[in-house]
């Protein structure tokens, strides 16, 4: 597992891609998500398929223009709001319709906040809906296309953006955090629940690789914006704040390393499993969370 950056960018340098990949980047048109789309278009040398989905067409427009150019590149922008998972059914199905495949699904949309329980027209709260839901939704609809990558004997690997390691021990009567929503519980709600949909999506799906890695402190846009952090980000670049680009050398790892082929994977910000005691998987709860999560998401 590559600890230093040039041990990172070596061996993503040196992976061996699928020919002409699709890749798919859920809020890749800032931060990680940006830096990690123009490093894999750049280990493919353009060649690749790239569908970058957000809402902001201008910085994805600017982002496309900017990466390297092949006869078999292929790049696009899809607007979706995330945070509703009606959204996500309507954005699969018109993409599904005109995919063989689907090698990568690379997911790292960001929210941060310290609201009380707000909930989107669906009922979901609006940090959930980013942070968690939408993102086993995506896995959810988009398993057939990583199924059909994996029957041509190619990569078909999951990489979640969130807090690998730091979850806490859930509540099980109190999942959606409907009953008691805190900032509090909403902060470790995501990781708790990505570790254990992460381990039951592999088990259900053995041939497919599974990763939540956390990206650590980084020099993003939602870190400069959000209220509590922005006017100390200056004082933090120069101490600790990771770069975009530097960080997504360490994501790209699972989604390209050999180690990294099926199973489910935990991994902190150098692409290193986590420590065992940091996870709060049981039978019991990733069974819950499991059938929770499907019974929340699969109405839409």
């Amino acid at each position: 597992m590559p600890r230093l950056l040039t041990q990172a960018k070596q061996q993503n340098e040196a992976a061996t891609l699928p020919p002409k990949p699709v890749a798919l980047f859920v809020g890749g048109t800032s931060g990680i998500g940006k830096a990690s789309v123009e490093a894999l278009a750049r280990y493919a040398k353009g060649n690749i398929h790239i569908i970058i989905v957000g809402r902001n067409e201008t910085a994805a427009n600017q982002i496309i223009s900017s990466l390297p150019q092949s006869p078999e590149s292929n790049y696009e922008f899809v607007h979706c709001d995330v945070s509703l998972m009606s959204n996500i059914s309507s954005f699969a199905r018109s993409l599904s319709s005109r995919l063989t495949k689907l090698n990568y699904l690379f997911l790292s949309t960001g929210y941060l906040s310290t609201e009380a329980f707000k909930p989107t027209s669906e009922g979901i709260d609006q940090r959930l809906a980013v942070t968690y839901y939408s993102r086993f939704k995506f896995i959810q609809e988009f398993l057939p296309l990583l199924q059909e990558a994996k029957q041509l004997g190619e990569a078909a690997r999951v990489v979640v953006v969130l807090a690998s390691g730091h979850g806490k021990p859930l509540d099980l009567d109190n999942l959606g955090l409907k009953k008691k929503h805190t900032p509090f519980l909403s902060l470790f709600y995501g990781p708790a629940c990505t570790e254990l949909a992460v381990e039951e999506f592999a088990a259900r799906n053995p041939a497919i690789s599974f990763t939540h890695i956390h990206p650590g402190l980084v020099d993003t846009p939602i870190l400069s914006n959000f209220w509590l952090t922005k006017y100390f980000v200056w004082i933090m670049r120069l101490l600790f704040l990771k770069k975009a680009e530097d960080c997504a050398e360490w994501m790209l790892c699972p989604l390209l390393g050999d180690a990294f082929e099926s199973g489910a994977f935990h991994l902190n910000e150098y692409a290193e499993p986590v420590p065992p005691q940091t996870l709060h998987i049981t039978p019991e709860r990733q069974k819950a969370v499991y059938d929770h999560s499907v019974e929340t998401v699969s109405p839409y």
